[in-house]
């Protein structure tokens, strides 16, 4: 490698630009500064990656003294036009002028004077003063919003804020980089916001709260509500320093561009301070603003897990009280929801990522637990709720696989029994389009004492398949069989256990995860299912509401075929409508 320059190190905004040809491999930009490694841009197969140095100065308890930290940002696709940003809680890395990965750092670059090195392929090299970062543009979200994720290679969805506001459906979300390892394990989630009016075209805002100082570790989960016309966004900070989260605000007066209100506040004793997070704002009938936030009681043992209550007149000073409830989990109840609808009033929180519901006649309770308390499926993690028009729709967000923090929101419609109890169906101007696929209307599967099967037509891609099965007795087994990529998947209903359970390829008769696994489901008369299988994703909506969404090992886009069968006994299956998904 060439020396080409040697400069102090470099204070507030900069940027490293340079290009490198196709043919460019292996380190193509090096900067050390006298003692140690500043960063280094490279290529090989992978595409580019970008490492860079940082020290933390100061001792706090999280750090220790001067620890030093390494931060990698990539971009799978390579390119020849490279910029890497430094905004001082934030780096960006632009290839060919598109931004493919951010980072946020702990601590500040390397001091002394920088050695900037490149290989003889690089060309047009230059460090220089940055100016602010540059904004997000609005777009336009391609193709059917189920399964929504913004395009990228490590993008995520994570814990969602659906959120009602002038005609549209905003959905606010924590957005992921690295399944929550951004920012050394602290997450770095900022606010994303996608919207539409219609359900059918998808407006990506900017980024509605960022992060915009190095203290922030994430800007947690949270809710929105309006007064007098502008829009208030609570939610709390993760501290980089390990100190008490911070409660606070943002304000809009167009629900799109937020301004932090620079106010923070920390919850006291009876609580736990350093986890509150999530606050849930609502105004009851009187005008009084009500807080709801995760948290523990300091003195309650290890089901101590509550929600604090707070009040307040203006959304801006609030009065700390007793605890709203206190679940009796051997967790925390996150992402709280509260919304009232028909005449009940509905408590929803999530504990080891299921939503769970309660419900009254009475604002404040006491809460009735309903037979099934599972707001939405299993595997959606954390959803919660807003109106749209007198509908009411539940997104949450589908993780990755292995089991990681953040994936695709998956977003149902909620319906309301009339007993107040909730259930599931889907939201179909959100879903993909498919073409219907030729197929008898119904089957008699006769397995006797053993077992039948019939399949449908194998497809390209992905499918939507409907149909009705019903056991001539309580003893019988039956379901589907799904092959994703020459690999099966058997979703088995088990009327006589009211059991629905799907097991992966390689599981053996047991069940596997207690996530793939619905109880307490209605046989009587049968069971219809509403089954869609798309890409790596896997969501059937049962008649009664219920449902099961989960993350495959395989992917259909690969090809994907659906059998249904019977086990010692005999299942009438009817109603069939089965269409490939282009």
């Amino acid at each position: 490698m060439k020396t080409l320059m040697t400069l102090d190190g470099m204070s507030g905004n900069w940027e490293i630009a340079f290009s490198a040809g196709e043919g460019a491999g292996g380190t193509l930009v090096q900067i050390d500064a006298d003692d140690r490694p500043v960063l280094a841009v490279s290529r090989d197969d992978g595409g580019l990656k970008a490492v860079i140095h940082t020290v933390w100065r100061g001792e706090t308890e999280r750090f220790g003294r001067d620890p030093a930290f390494e931060f990698a940002l990539t971009a799978p696709e390579g390119g020849e036009e490279v910029r890497l940003c430094w905004y001082g809680y934030a780096f960006r890395l632009y290839v060919d002028g598109s931004l493919q990965d951010e980072e946020w750092p702990l601590g500040d670059l390397p001091a002394g004077r920088w050695t900037v090195r490149a290989a003889e392929t690089v060309r047009n090299l230059s460090c220089a003063p940055a100016d602010a970062v540059e904004p997000d543009p609005e777009a336009q979200f391609e193709g059917p919003f189920q399964n929504f994720v913004l395009p990228g290679h490590n993008t995520g969805v994570g814990d969602c804020m659906p959120f009602a506001r002038d005609g549209r459906y905003c959905l606010y979300y924590l957005f992921d980089r690295r399944g929550h390892a951004s920012k050394k394990g602290l997450g770095a989630h900022q606010w994303a916001q996608v919207s539409s009016a219609d359900l059918r075209t998808w407006t990506v805002h900017p980024m509605a709260v960022g992060i915009t100082e190095q203290w922030e570790g994430s800007i947690c989960t949270g809710s929105l509500i309006q007064k007098e016309g502008r829009t208030y966004a609570f939610y709390a900070v993760r501290t980089s320093d390990g100190s008490p989260a911070q409660l606070t605000w943002a304000v809009s007066d167009d629900g799109v561009h937020f301004v932090k209100s620079g106010r923070n506040f920390a919850l006291t004793a009876p609580y736990e301070p350093v986890s509150a997070r999530d606050p849930m704002v609502f105004c009851d009938a009187g005008g009084l603003y009500h807080m709801l936030v995760t948290t523990s009681l300091a003195d309650g043992g290890p089901y101590g897990g509550c929600l604090a209550h707070l009040t307040s007149v203006n959304l801006e000073d609030w009065t700390q009280h007793p605890p709203f409830i206190v679940p009796g989990y051997a967790d925390q109840p996150e992402c709280s929801d509260y919304f009232e609808w028909n005449g009940w009033y509905y408590l929803v929180f999530s504990n080891f990522a299921t939503a769970r519901y309660r419900m009254s006649r009475q604002p404040f309770g006491p809460w009735i637990r309903p037979e099934t308390d599972e707001l939405d499926a299993l595997e959606v993690q954390v959803p919660k709720t807003a109106p749209f028009g007198n509908r009411r729709f539940s997104t949450g967000f589908l993780a990755r696989r292995p089991r990681t923090y953040a994936g695709n929101a998956v977003t149902h419609e909620l319906y309301q029994r009339e007993d107040g109890t909730l259930g599931v169906k889907q939201l179909e101007e959100i879903l993909p389009h498919s073409d219907p696929v030729a197929c008898p209307a119904g089957w008699e599967l006769v397995a006797g004492d053993g077992r039948t099967a019939r399949a449908l037509p194998a497809v390209p891609h992905g499918f939507r398949l409907k149909a009705r099965m019903v056991p001539d007795r309580p003893g019988a087994l039956m379901g589907l069989c799904i092959v994703v990529d020459g690999r099966e998947y058997r979703i088995e209903m088990n009327p006589a256990a009211r059991t629905v359970a799907i097991i992966r390829p390689g599981e053996s008769f047991s069940y596997g995860s207690g996530r793939d696994l619905l109880r307490g489901v209605s046989f009587d008369g049968g069971i219809a299912f509403d089954l869609i299988v798309q890409g790596d994703i896997l969501d059937m909506i049962l008649s009664g509401g219920r449902a099961i969404t989960m993350r495959l090992d395989h992917s259909a886009d690969g090809g994907a075929q659906p059998s249904l069968y019977a086990l010692a006994g005999t299942a009438s299956v009817s109603e069939i409508e089965y269409s490939e998904i282009r």
